[in-house]
């Protein structure tokens, strides 16, 4: 078993902590490192809604046959989404997969969503509603997908679905649109379910 971890405090130094990613810091593309809004460790990662990290490391280790996406996330305001639009967590552009925060409105919140960017979706139970640290896992082993709140199982999904992008893979938007807007911590993608 083995992670590609994203964000590792073990390695953050004075804000050149990213490790398997890059940010262009000439356009103030890279989110901040901020040691007094961190879930774990030293350090939180903030997304602004313009921010994105680029995933460099090889995109087939990032689409194992067998996955499980965690991630501490802070939301700053408790809806994510505006009309017609997703805020990812980690996505890609086209054919891989994308996972973050969709929901039918700001009084609902939003639900976690694993989606193959173009084919089709699924979807969380529960819906987030605050701005609270909550744990996000989502597991997928080819056919399935399971989402984790907190902890626990919130639902078990069928979606028979095989990952198979060009890339790059980024985390805090799809690309470079649908940003993600609050704090994420402890990022990591796991070749297990």
């Amino acid at each position: 078993e083995n992670a590609s971890l994203f964000l590792n405090n073990a390695t953050f130094n004075n804000g050149t902590g990213i490790v398997n990613g890059t940010c262009d810091l000439a356009y103030g593309k890279c989110p901040v490192f901020n040691s007094s809004n961190a879930r774990l460790g030293n350090a939180g990662l903030e997304f602004n809604s313009t921010n994105v990290i680029n995933l460099t490391q090889n995109v087939g280790a990032l689409e194992p046959a067998r996955m499980t996406f965690e991630a501490w996330v802070k939301r700053k305001i408790s809806s994510q989404r505006p009309a017609n639009t997703d805020k990812f967590i980690s996505s890609v552009k086209n054919d891989g997969y994308g996972i973050g925060f969709q929901g039918p409105s700001a009084a609902n919140g939003d639900t976690i969503l694993l989606t193959k960017i173009g084919t089709g979706q699924v979807n969380s139970n529960r819906f987030i509603n605050d701005t609270d640290w909550h744990h996000i896992a989502v597991t997928h082993d080819g056919s399935t997908a399971r989402f984790y709140i907190d902890g626990v199982q919130d639902s078990a999904k069928a979606f028979a679905q095989t990952f198979s992008s060009a890339g790059p893979y980024t985390i805090g938007s799809r690309a470079n649109d649908e940003f993600f807007n609050g704090t994420m911590d402890e990022i990591a993608l796991w070749n297990i379910t």
